[in-house]
């Protein structure tokens, strides 16, 4: 486990317990606050731009023909 730390977190049983245990205070405390109203000006807008948004997202590795079987 010296080695990998984050294997710990996953194999723990307790972190489920402990960590349901945080979200249920989280939740308990939140719920005690006044909360204040955010956006109400917001309006959807008619206009498009003239071109739409391309994002391209390039993710793995190159394939060469000396990995293959």
């Amino acid at each position: 486990m010296r080695n990998n730390k984050e294997l710990r977190y996953l194999v723990t049983p307790g972190n489920y317990i402990v960590s349901m245990a945080q979200a249920l205070s989280s939740q308990h405390a939140s719920a005690n606050t006044v909360r204040s109203p955010v956006g109400e000006d917001a309006s959807i807008s008619s206009q498009a731009g003239d071109k739409p948004t391309l994002l391209v997202i390039v993710v793995g590795e190159t394939v060469r023909a000396a990995n293959w079987g």
